[in-house]
Parts: structure tokens; sequence; C-alpha cells
């Protein structure tokens, strides 16, 4: 049986169908936590590297990769509407939880990203400048969260308005897994709704 080395996980999401109060703040207290993942097959936790930006992530399939379903948008709509996305660590539980389960031999990650790209940019500097002692603080990560609502409000109405389906979200996942002997699997999803992607991934696990 060909064991598991590698399992990351990536995530993109703009506009989240009103949900953005309770997001903004939940992602701020992330950014004082320690990223928990797997280094070289041993559990490890990384205090300066939540919120780090890590470059860009393709949620799509490229051309030599065989596709096993086409639930949600389509690859095509996919890579046009979504494409090339820069993501920045952050410590989803997945990162340590299903590399444990997997009992895998290498290293694991968590990531997420969000559109227009220069949120991304602002956020990286935020958290390369302000302690993270201070992410920590539910009052400091709640003010911030309030600070930047209007700018997350108006953006949520510029995605709606410029969204072809009239609905202003889009939202992928990104899964890769590869196993020792080099061969890899992966797995991209994207939907217009946040709430449809929560309904899909809840009617798997049933």
């Amino acid at each position: 049986v060909n064991k598991v080395r590698d399992v990351r996980f990536n995530y993109f999401t703009a506009g989240l169908g009103g949900s953005g109060d309770v997001n903004l703040y939940i992602t701020n207290l992330g950014f004082g936590e320690p990223m928990v993942q797997y280094d070289k097959g041993v559990l490890r936790f990384f205090k300066a590297l939540s919120g780090l930006l890590l470059g860009k992530v393709d949620f799509f399939l490229q051309d030599n990769e065989e596709s096993a379903t086409n639930e949600g948008f389509g690859n095509d709509m996919a890579k046009s509407r979504i494409g090339r996305q820069t993501v920045f660590s952050w410590p989803f539980p997945e990162a340590a939880t299903v590399a444990k389960e997997l009992n895998i031999s290498g290293d694991s990650s968590a990531a997420m990203g969000t559109a227009p790209d220069a949120w991304n940019a602002m956020l990286g500097l935020l958290v390369s400048i302000v302690p993270r002692s201070l992410w920590r603080s539910k009052r400091f990560s709640q003010f911030m969260a309030d600070f930047s609502q209007p700018l997350v409000k108006a953006t949520d109405a510029l995605l709606k308005i410029t969204s072809p389906d009239n609905v202003g979200e889009t939202h992928a996942m990104r899964v890769d897994v590869t196993g020792e002997d080099g061969n890899a699997v992966l797995i991209v999803q994207a939907h217009e709704s946040f709430h449809w992607c929560v309904g899909q991934v809840g009617a798997y696990l049933l």
C-alpha cells in the first residue's frame, strides 16, 4: 500500500453572503495562533507562520490533469472565475488532524486567500507588524473586524454587481495528497455560494 507523504489544504473565498462579521473576527484571532502541522512526519508548532503569504495556488485543474467529476462550477469556469490566487497560512485544524489520521511521513499545510488580492497583501503586512499577542486578544481582533467591515461590505457589493450570476460570491478548495512513490491526487471544488459549499460538504460527510 502506498503511504501518504504530504497533504496540503488550500481555500479561497470572495464574499460570504452576509457572514463577513463573524468570519473577519475568526480570521483575526487565527493570526495569533501557531500553525500546527507536520514537518518531515513530526507534528510541530510554528508560532510565526500564521498569516504568512505563501504565494500563488491554482484553483483549477491543468490540461494534463484528469477530472473525475464536474460538480459545482466545472473546471473551465473555475479557471476563468478563480484561476490562480494568493494564499496565506492559517491554522485550520485539518493540517494536523487529517495528517495524523493518514499517518503521513512528510509535510502538511493549510492556507487560504481572498479577493481582491489587495486584501491578502494588506493582511500579510498587518500580521508582519502587529504582535501575535494582540491578535489573540478578542477585543483587538473584534476592533479590527469592525474597522474593516465598511470596506468588506463595499467590496461585497462590487463583487455582486460585477458577478455574472449576480450572487457576488466565489468559493473554492483544493486538496493535494502525495504518496511516498511520488504519485499525487488533487481535488478542486468551486461554487458561487458559501451555503452550497457547506451543504455539499456536509452531505459528503453524511
